[in-house]
């Protein structure tokens, strides 16, 4: 199992792109804190 801190992820901007199986994702935080993936 692998734990990784949210913010370390998210980075300042508060926003990852992930690319799965060639497809982009965006994993970002909310305004209320919360995080949120969209495709």
């Amino acid at each position: 199992e692998r734990r990784v801190n949210s913010q370390a992820l998210l980075g300042p901007d508060g926003k990852v792109i992930i690319d799965h199986n060639g497809q982009e994702y965006l994993l970002r935080k909310t305004q209320a804190g919360k995080l949120l993936l969209t495709k």
